[in-house]
This record gives C-alpha cells, sequence and structure tokens, in this order.
C-alpha cells in the first residue's frame, strides 16, 4: 500500500512539474528560444516520464519480491484457504496499481498533446504576424525606390528638357545626368 502511495506521490509531483514548467514557458518572452524551450520541455518531460517508469518498475519488483516473501510465510504458517485468499489480495494490489499506473500515463499523454497544441498555435501565429510584418516591409521599400526612380527621371528629364539639342547631344546630356545621379545616390543594386 506504501508503495501505491509512493507511485501516485511520484506521479502527482511528475504532473506538478510539467505544470509548472508549462507555466513558466508561458511566462518568458514567447518570441524569444521559442523551438528551444519546446524541446527543452518536451525532453524534460520524456525525462521525468522515463524515471517514473524506471521508479514504477523498482517498485513492482520491490512489491513482488515483498509480496512473495509474506506469501511464503504465510504459507507456512497457514493453511491452504489462507494461502489462496493471501494470492487474491496480491493479484488484487497489482491489478489496481496498474490501472493506477496506466491512468497517470495516460492523463500525461493528454497533457504533452495539449501543450503541443498549444506551441504548435503559438508557432502558427508568429508566423503569420512575420509574414505580415515581411509584407508591410516590402511595401515601404517600394515606395522609397518609386520615390527615388521618380527623383531619377525628374532630374534627367529637368535637364534634358532645359536645353534645345540634337540627338546626339541629348542622348550624351541623358547619360551623363543619369551618371551624376547614381554617383550622387549610389547604386539601387
Amino acid at each position: 500500500m506504501i508503495e501505491i502511495i509512493f507511485v501516485a506521490t511520484i506521479i502527482g509531483s511528475l504532473f506538478l512539474y510539467t505544470h509548472s514548467l508549462f507555466r513558466e514557458y508561458r511566462l518568458e518572452n514567447k518570441e524569444r528560444n521559442f523551438a528551444k524551450k519546446y524541446s527543452k520541455i518536451l525532453q524534460d518531460a520524456t525525462e521525468k516520464s522515463q524515471e517514473l517508469i524506471k521508479e514504477t518498475e523498482t517498485i513492482k519488483e520491490r512489491f513482488k519480491e515483498r509480496t512473495n516473501h509474506l506469501t511464503a510465510e504465510v504459507f507456512k504458517k497457514a493453511e491452504k484457504d489462507f494461502l489462496t485468499l493471501s494470492q487474491d489480495i496480491t493479484k488484487s494490489l497489482v491489478a489496481s496499481s496498474s490501472e493506477l499506473l496506466i491512468t497517470k500515463t495516460e492523463n500525461l499523454k493528454k497533457t504533452i498533446l495539449s501543450m503541443e497544441e498549444d506551441l504548435l498555435k503559438q508557432k502558427a501565429e508568429l508566423y503569420q504576424k512575420s509574414l505580415e510584418q515581411i509584407e508591410s516591409y516590402k511595401k515601404e521599400k517600394t515606395k522609397e525606390i518609386d520615390a527615388t526612380v521618380a527623383q531619377v527621371v525628374d532630374s534627367v528629364a529637368k535637364q534634358a528638357l532645359s536645353q534645345a539639342l540634337n540627338r546626339s547631344n541629348h542622348e550624351s546630356l541623358i547619360y551623363e545626368s543619369l551618371n551624376q545621379f547614381l554617383e550622387k545616390y549610389g547604386t539601387t543594386s
């Protein structure tokens, strides 16, 4: 009976530990180290689950050893009916502890899946926000490029229209104006 209480305490502690890790994660900056924290939470939960399974196996082995020992003593001291009764009790305890372990393991799986769903939702939200920021940045840069192109066209047109030139002088003036503009403002490539 003490072993079952011990197993329940371990499972409860694991649940509280996993829950506190999750709460701590939510309080931290959600955008920073998202993948590392997600991986760490899952790794910690997996490690704790493995530790719990190992501890449960050890407790189960101790419980089996103790039960077998008690059964042997009862067999020496009691009649056949008393031996049958003790075996029934042992089977009942093993079955109830197994059921408890299965229930707690399923609850832990559900908690981990819930945490994973929350993290995936947050990841999708961050992705969408990033796409919106990228789109906004593209629009802003497009406006800047349009303004620069307008300045180039305006500058070239002013220089070209300020003089009445023949075709070769006109082309030469346009190229010269473009080169001056590029030297002044730099290339955009």
